[in-house]
């Protein structure tokens, strides 16, 4: 299921349901209410929020400025969701234990929050997606099952973006403490044999 919420001041009550969802900022920001982080989550303009079947949330939003706030929602069944979809993401590693992590433990109560740059073509998709839903044809399932799994992977291919670019900066605290506690002896040798990581690769992170 495709759903589009067009509004400058909504509140959902908090709930659950038995879902896959994909919620896309596609104008304006929103707030989800999770258990997941017992706070509110800010959801900016091309940002994804995702979650398992039965994870507890609620969408809240509220312009200040009068600017209509639109949310794309994507709903996918949970048996739908392993049937279809499933065995096409064995090679999305991050999205796959995500999606298979409440069969493990039943107390899974996780999501992903994945931001986009301004022109990702995941926006065209996701219109496609909209366009295709509200004017349905014969092939309309084979076309949103398509897009869907299009849509997936780029989500799995930003969080894998958005991992990297947190450990990198994990790695520059500790670099930066470490020249801070070495700073009379310290080179650039001495950093790469601390941090296990080629001579040039170190030279890079710190000149960035």
């Amino acid at each position: 299921m495709v759903c589009v919420l067009k509004s400058n001041h909504f509140k959902e009550v908090f709930h659950r349901q038995n879902f896959f969802f994909i919620n896309f900022g596609y104008r304006n920001n929103f707030e989800v209410l999770s258990t997941t982080s017992d706070n509110r989550i800010n959801i900016n303009e091309n940002d994804c929020y995702i979650g398992q079947p039965f994870i507890g949330y609620a969408l809240i939003g509220d312009s200040d400025s009068k600017k209509e706030i639109i949310i794309i929602g994507f709903l996918i069944r949970k048996h739908v969701f392993f049937k279809e979809y499933l065995p096409s993401l064995t090679s999305a590693q991050r999205l796959f234990q995500f999606v298979l992590e409440p069969e493990n433990n039943s107390l899974s109560e996780n999501s992903i929050h994945v931001s986009f740059p301004k022109n990702h073509p995941i926006k065209k998709l996701i219109e496609i997606s909209v366009s295709e839903y509200t004017n349905k044809s014969k092939n309309t399932q084979a076309i949103l099952k398509a897009l869907t799994l299009s849509i997936l992977m780029y989500i799995n291919q930003q969080v894998e973006i958005q991992k990297a670019k947190e450990i990198e900066l994990t790695l520059v605290d500790r670099i930066i403490q470490f020249i801070e506690s070495n700073i009379k002896t310290v080179t650039l040798r001495a950093i790469a044999d601390e941090f296990s990581y080629h001579l040039n690769y170190i030279s890079n992170l710190i000149r960035k």
